[in-house]
C-alpha cells in the first residue's frame, strides 16, 4: 500500500458535505431571498425542479423554482475526491412587470459549535502586513462583519476563512466575487454565518436577472490534531482544491506553477519612456548575463498618450512614435529567445480626452453625486461592464490588442475603487444593481478572451493582489501579490502568508536605482535580500546593463530556483511562528508526498540571536530515505523521513538565508504506512 499523505481526506469529512448537499443544496436550499421586505419561506415541499449531471467526475446539481415574479435557480457542485461543495443562486424577473425590491445571501446557516474561532486574513494595502493570518475566537452573542474596501475582492480583507467550531470539527469558506462581499459570523445558541453581496437590494426590471456569489464550503475535523494544525491540514486541502480545479490552465491543460519575467519598469518610469530599442537591448542584455526569462513583461505607459503619463487611459492603440512597429516587433523578438509577452492593460479606468471618453460616453460610470460631490478623481470614468455593448466593444478591442501586440500573458490591473462609481450611478431603489452586472460581465470578458486566445494566460493585478477571490483565481494568476515590493522581511511574510491558500502567486526581485520604488537595495549584491523575494512567480526588474551587480551569483540564484519552484505548488507548512519583527527566525516547507519532494526557506533575521534552530518537517514517509541539498553550496545529506520529522537543524549567520531541497532517494520502496496525523503534523507552528 502506498504512503498515504496526512492530507488526505477522511470519510467522516466527506460524510458531513454530503449530508449539507444532500439536506440543504438539493431539498432545503442555502440562500435566502427577501422580496419586498418579506423573507421568502421555502423548504424542501416547495414545487422545485431538479437535475442532476455530470462534470469532470464531480455531480453538478441544478434546482429551479418559482416565487412570485421569480424564477430561482441554484448551481451546485459536489466534489468526488474532495470534502468541498459550491453553489452559485441566480434569481430572474420571469414577468413582464417590475418586482419589489429583492435581497438575497448566497449563503446562510447555522452550525453547531463549542468555543468557535474564525481564521482569516488581513487583505492587500501596499503594506508590509499584507495578507498577514490573524484569529477572532468568538464568545457568546459577538458577531464579527467582514467586508473588503471599495469593491475590490481583497483589498484590506480577504475572503477565505477557516472556522474552527470548536468541537472537533470546522469549515473553510472561499468567497467569489470580483465586487463588495459581506460575511457574518454571529455566535448564539450555535455559529450563525451569511454571506453574499454586500450592498444589493434592488427592484429588478423585467426579464432581469441577479447572481449572486460563488460559495465554496469545505467541510474538515480535527483528525486528532490540535487546532491550529487541523486548520492548516484543512487549508492544505484546499490549495489542492485549487490546484486542480480553480486555476487558469495553458492550451495543453496543464496548470502554471511558476515562471521568471524580467521588465524595464524601473529603469523608465514603467514604459513611459522606453522605446522598442531599449526593450530589445534588455532582452539581449538578460541573454548576456546567461539568465533565462519565460517572460518579457511590457507594463504601463506604451499606449498613445501615455509617455507623459502612463495613468492616460482609454486609448488601447499602441505609441507609434516610439514602437514604430507595433510591440509585436518586441514580442516577436522575446518569441525568438524562447519566451511569451506580458502586456499590461487597464481596461476599467477611462480617463478624459482619450478615445473611449470622447467615442463612447454612454458606456461609462461617472463618480459624481447628483449633488457635485465625489470620491474619486473626477477626471475618471468607469467602463461599465454590465453594460453589454460596453463589454462586447472592449472585448474586441483589447483582443485586436492581444493579437497586434502579440501578448501571451494578458496583465490586467485595477487602480481605483469600483463603489467609487458604481454607487452615484445607482438610485436608492436600484442598490448594488450596477454593481452586479458589473461583476458578471467582467467575469465574461475574461472568458470570452480566453475563448478568442486559447492559452491566454490572465494576470489579475488590481494595484497588488486586490481582486483574489475564487472568481478571479479560476480564471487568473496573480503576478504581484502586493504593491509593497523588495524590502526582505515583508516580503518573506508576503510569501508564506498568502501561501496559506493560494498555491501560485509572485513578488518583484531587484537590486540597484530606481525610478518608481526606494525600498530596494543599491548594492552589487545582496543574497538575503533576493532569496526573501523567492516566489512561485518573479518578475526581475534588474538593469541588465549595470556592470556593478555580481552576475554570476544572481544567475545562480535563478538557475537553482528553476529546479525547485515547482514544488511550491505542493503542501504548505510554516517551521515556526512567522511575523515582521527584525528578532526572530522564519522558515517554511513545501512538501509534495506524491511525487517524493519539497523545499524549505529559511531566514534568520538581523536582530536574532539564535544561529541555529531546529525545524521538525511535515509529512514525509518515515521508513523512506530523502538526499537534502543547500542551495547556493551544494552540500548534501541525507536523512530518513522520521528523522526529518524530529528535526534538522539549520545554521545560519544574521541577516542570512537559505534554500534546501529534498527527494526522496530512488528506488525507495513505498512505505506501507499511513501517516498519522497526530505524530506527523506540523509541531512548529
Amino acid at each position: 500500500m502506498a504512503y498515504k499523505s496526512i492530507n488526505t481526506p477522511l470519510e467522516e469529512e466527506f460524510a458531513v458535505i454530503r449530508n449539507f448537499w444532500e439536506n440543504k443544496i438539493v431539498r432545503e436550499g442555502v440562500f435566502s431571498l427577501t422580496v419586498g421586505g418579506i423573507k421568502c419561506d421555502y423548504t424542501e415541499n416547495t414545487a422545485s425542479d431538479i437535475k442532476f449531471s455530470e462534470k469532470s467526475g464531480n455531480t453538478v446539481c441544478t434546482r429551479t423554482f418559482s416565487y412570485g415574479q421569480l424564477l430561482i435557480r441554484t448551481e451546485a457542485v459536489l466534489y468526488d475526491d474532495l470534502p468541498l461543495t459550491e453553489w452559485t443562486v441566480y434569481v430572474r424577473n420571469a414577468s413582464d412587470r417590475i418586482t419589489p425590491r429583492v435581497t438575497f445571501n448566497a449563503f446562510e446557516h447555522r452550525f453547531g459549535c463549542g468555543y468557535p474561532t474564525v481564521y482569516r486574513h488581513i487583505g492587500s494595502d501596499a503594506r508590509p502586513d499584507d495578507h498577514m493570518p490573524f484569529a477572532d475566537p468568538l464568545g457568546y452573542c459577538e458577531k464579527i462583519s467582514v467586508s473588503p474596501y471599495g469593491g475590490r475582492s481583497s483589498n484590506h480583507e480577504w475572503p477565505y476563512f477557516s472556522v474552527a467550531l470548536g468541537n472537533g470539527s470546522g469549515f473553510n469558506l472561499a468567497i467569489g466575487w470580483l465586487g463588495q462581499w459581506e460575511a457574518n459570523f454571529e455566535r448564539r445558541d450555535g455559529l450563525y454565518v451569511s454571506a453574499g453581496q454586500q450592498r444589493l437590494d434592488s427592484v429588478m426590471l423585467p426579464g432581469e436577472e441577479f447572481r449572486s456569489p460563488r460559495i465554496l464550503l469545505q467541510s474538515w475535523s480535527y483528525a486528532g490534531m490540535p487546532e491550529k494544525q487541523a486548520v492548516r491540514r484543512s487549508q492544505n486541502i484546499f490549495r489542492r482544491f485549487m490546484r486542480k480545479y480553480n486555476m487558469p490552465r495553458y492550451a495543453d491543460g496543464s496548470i502554471p506553477t511558476h515562471g521568471l519575467a524580467a521588465c524595464s519598469s524601473h529603469q523608465f518610469l514603467e514604459m513611459t519612456r522606453s522605446t522598442a530599442k531599449d526593450q530589445i537591448d534588455f532582452i539581449d542584455a538578460y541573454e548576456k548575463r546567461g539568465i533565462r526569462l519565460d517572460n518579457w513583461w511590457m507594463d504601463a505607459g506604451w499606449y498613445e498618450g501615455s509617455s507623459s503619463d502612463w495613468c492616460n487611459l482609454g486609448t488601447w492603440s499602441c505609441d507609434k512614435k516610439r514602437f514604430p512597429n507595433g510591440l509585436r516587433e518586441v514580442s516577436e523578438y522575446a518569441g525568438s529567445k524562447g519566451m511569451g509577452t506580458v502586456i499590461w492593460h487597464e481596461p476599467e479606468r477611462v480617463r478624459s480626452g482619450s478615445e473611449l471618453f470622447r467615442e463612447h460616453g454612454d458606456f461609462l460610470l461617472s463618480p459624481i453625486y447628483p449633488d457635485g460631490t465625489h470620491k474619486a478623481d473626477s477626471d475618471y470614468r468607469l467602463l461599465d461592464f454590465g453594460n453589454d455593448a460596453a463589454r462586447e466593444g472592449i472585448t474586441r478591442g483589447i483582443s485586436d490588442s492581444i493579437t497586434e501586440n502579440g501578448a501571451t500573458v494578458y496583465r490586467q490591473d485595477f487602480n481605483t475603487e469600483m463603489l467609487y462609481f458604481v454607487d452615484p450611478s445607482e438610485t436608492e431603489e436600484r442598490k448594488g444593481a450596477v454593481e452586479n452586472h458589473y461583476v458578471c460581465g467582467m467575469l465574461r470578458y475574461w472568458d470570452d478572451l480566453v475563448k478568442e486566445h486559447p492559452g491566454l494566460i490572465i494576470d489579475e493585478c488590481a494595484s497588488g493582489g486586490r481582486r483574489d477571490d475564487i472568481d478571479a483565481m479560476k480564471r487568473a494568476l496573480v503576478f504581484v501579490r502586493s504593491d509593497y515590493l523588495f524590502e526582505p522581511v515583508s516580503q518573506q511574510c508576503h510569501m508564506a502568508w498568502c501561501s496559506e491558500w493560494l498555491p501560485v502567486h509572485g513578488t518583484g526581485i531587484m537590486l540597484g536605482t530606481s525610478l518608481i520604488d526606494s525600498k530596494q537595495l543599491n548594492v552589487p549584491y545582496d543574497n538575503y535580500a533576493l532569496l526573501s523575494c523567492i516566489s512561485p512567480y518573479l518578475n526581475s526588474c534588474f538593469d541588465p546593463r549595470d556592470d556593478r551587480f555580481e552576475w554570476e551569483k544572481i544567475r545562480g540564484i535563478f538557475d537553482d530556483w528553476r529546479e525547485y519552484a515547482e514544488r511550491f505548488s505542493g503542501d504548505y507548512y510554516p517551521l515556526c511562528s512567522i511575523d515582521l519583527s527584525t528578532d526572530s527566525w522564519a522558515a517554511w516547507q513545501f512538501n509534495r508526498p506524491e511525487e517524493g519532494d519539497g523545499v524549505i526557506q529559511a531566514f534568520r533575521r538581523r536582530d536574532n540571536p539564535e544561529q541555529n534552530r531546529v525545524f521538525a518537517l511535515n509529512d514525509l514517509e518515515p521508513d523512506a530515505e530523502y538526499i537534502f541539498r543547500k542551495y547556493g553550496s551544494g552540500e548534501e545529506f541525507t536523512l530518513t523521513g522520521a528523522d526529518a520529522m524530529n528535526g534538522i537543524t539549520v545554521s545560519l549567520g544574521k541577516r542570512e538565508a537559505i534554500v534546501i531541497g529534498y527527494t526522496k532517494s530512488v528506488n525507495q520502496p513505498s512505505s506501507e504506512k499511513e501517516a498519522d496525523p497526530r505524530g506527523n503534523a506540523n509541531r512548529n507552528s
